[in-house]
């Protein structure tokens, strides 16, 4: 709240380089940007096959997997819930003292409270950026699915398919 404008352009840039990011033409240029010593410190072509998703698999395959990466410009509420869950799930939500915040504000609350995904929609419209109207979707995840719907239910199936 001290620094609004710096705040709204920050975010503003973020939204803009992401955006970009997402757009696969933009990955080898986005590659040799972001392999020097100064940030990555990686030979390029490590970084080309991870943002292409174009890379052998150690076992004589070449693989072209385009949506291995992606960087959506949008902050889903449904992937706060997400994230929420799993901070319920492994009891990450602050030390003893500090009340359980997600189960007592509710898991919509603290994703509307960090996400901000009314403003990131704001802030994609002034950049010429069609941005979703919904803030929810079933989250695709690498082993299953998330519905943002009902986080305890996804928990207790995380726990009973793979343990604590």
């Amino acid at each position: 709240n001290a620094n609004p404008n710096t705040f709204r352009a920050l975010n503003k840039s973020i939204i803009e380089a992401a955006a970009y990011a997402s757009d696969p033409a933009n990955r080898i240029e986005i590659a040799a940007a972001i392999s020097d010593r100064a940030f990555l410190n990686q030979p390029v072509e490590v970084v080309e096959a991870v943002l292409t998703g174009k890379f052998e698999d150690g076992n004589g395959n070449t693989l072209d997997i385009p949506d291995r990466i992606d960087f959506d410009p949008y902050p889903w509420q449904s992937f706060a819930n997400w994230i929420s869950s799993q901070l319920v799930r492994w009891d990450l939500q602050g030390d003893d003292l500090a009340p359980k915040i997600i189960p007592e504000k509710g898991y919509d609350t603290v994703g509307t409270e960090v996400f901000l995904t009314d403003l990131a929609r704001e802030l994609a419209t002034e950049l010429g950026q069609t941005a979703p109207t919904e803030i929810y979707r079933q989250e695709t995840l690498k082993f299953d699915t998330f519905d943002p719907a009902d986080p305890a239910a996804y928990i207790q199936k995380q726990i009973d398919e793979y343990g604590v």
